[in-house]
């Protein structure tokens, strides 16, 4: 796979998620985007994409959580879809609980708002996608397919990078 083949999916990825979020109300166009979230579905694919992000991207961080390496990488060319942008992957060991397939799994909106002050959480449509997270206080949209929009206030660059038990690689 080659980095055209990952903007390609992004753009897939990206212009389904915002179908999805139309139907409940919500523009993601309205905030930026964090960072997508790319998963592979076994050791296999994950060392394929491991390669490839690696040689599309100018440094990454790798952290230990739950057991399994978490990876941010900080892309030499953002992926793009009509304006919506991100420098920034969040690729993780397959793992934990949850088992995905191959490609983009969530996209992490930055916002100072909760979902509350984002949401008509009287709408029935939304009550069913919120999903409490494992960790902490976490709260996101999850649709029964595992495609997941997250909102968060800091930007998981700066956590990555500021974390003591982040090891940064600079390529």
């Amino acid at each position: 796979m080659h980095n055209r083949d990952i903007q390609k999916e992004y753009e897939r990825f990206v212009s389904e998620m915002i179908e999805r979020c139309k139907l409940i109300d919500l523009d993601i166009n309205s905030f930026p985007i964090d960072h997508a979230c790319y998963r592979a579905k076994d050791i296999e694919s994950f060392n394929t994409f491991l390669e490839m992000f690696q040689s599309i991207s100018s440094l990454y961080t790798i952290k230990s959580h739950h057991g399994r390496k978490f990876f941010t990488f900080f892309l030499k060319d953002a992926l793009d879809y009509e304006n919506i942008s991100s420098y920034v992957i969040e690729f993780s060991e397959p793992g934990g609980s949850d088992m995905y397939d191959n490609g983009f799994q969530h996209l992490e909106l930055l916002t100072n708002k909760s979902y509350e002050d984002i949401l008509d959480m009287d709408s029935r449509d939304v009550k069913d996608l919120v999903f409490e997270g494992k960790f902490g206080d976490e709260k996101y949209l999850k649709w029964s397919d595992k495609k997941v929009i997250k909102v968060k206030g800091i930007p998981l660059y700066y956590i990555s990078l500021s974390d003591e038990e982040s090891e940064i690689v600079v390529i």
